[in-house]
């Protein structure tokens, strides 16, 4: 049987354990030492709420001193800069102008071995074209024209030698072999010569070529394969 704590009436009690209870406010609790009655229980949580809500009710009060002090201290003043020593101001500009200058030269260096590699390209090439065009001995005359007529690229980071004012390195051979201020430093400038190559071309432009009118004395000179590919062409021979 289980032991109440508190009882209105000991007739509920075993008898065995009646003379263990004691009169209180509400009729008999039982006379344990140390333990507290229920309103006993209830002052002491009362009192705990009431300490806390104290104690919360000064931290807030506390709290707000705080903010308003916070509020009322001027701002701190930002600390004076310390001045710099003389020597660190010019060890530090030495610094900085020697790293310029290097800087600089690493540009110059950067700038001449581009200026190197264009030249040395550009005279590849314009040998290239001169050789191929040129009888014998007269490559050296071409060349500076040639040269004059080639630049440089660099565009989309792959560098190209191109011709200027035509389409490609093709078409300024071809400008070469068609003008007659160089034709008797080109090679295949004879009148049958000619003929073949300016079918070649026009074939590639994709039109007849126009006739081409040699003296007697030159077509006499054409080997037999070159006069039937003369007149195929539609050549003319003149008495001049």
């Amino acid at each position: 049987m289980s032991l109440q704590f508190e009882t209105t009436d000991l007739d509920s009690v075993d008898p065995a354990y009646r003379e263990y209870y004691v009169p209180s406010d509400n009729g008999f609790r039982l006379d344990v030492s140390g333990m507290k009655s229920r309103d006993e229980l209830l002052e002491d949580i009362k009192a705990e709420r009431a300490a806390k809500k104290l104690a919360l009710d000064r931290f807030s009060r506390l709290e707000r001193q705080e903010r308003e002090r916070v509020r009322e201290t001027p701002p701190i003043a930002e600390p004076e800069p310390v001045p710099r020593h003389p020597r660190d101001v010019e060890l530090e500009a030495e610094h900085v102008r020697k790293v310029a200058e290097y800087e600089a030269g690493l540009q110059a260096q950067v700038t001449s071995l581009r200026a190197d590699r264009d030249e040395a390209a550009l005279g590849r090439v314009s040998h290239e074209i001169a050789g191929k065009l040129s009888i014998p001995g007269s490559s050296e005359v071409l060349l500076p024209h040639i040269r004059e007529r080639l630049t440089v690229s660099d565009a989309g980071g792959v560098f190209t030698v191109t011709a200027r004012d035509v389409a490609s390195l093709e078409h300024l051979a071809e400008s070469f072999r068609s003008d007659a201020r160089f034709a008797r430093l080109i090679v295949g400038a004879s009148p049958a010569d000619q003929v073949r190559h300016q079918q070649r071309v026009n074939e590639s432009l994709g039109f007849t070529a126009a006739p081409v009118a040699v003296t007697r004395a030159q077509f006499a000179a054409m080997t037999p394969a070159a006069r039937s590919q003369f007149a195929r062409n539609g050549g003319k021979i003149s008495d001049a």
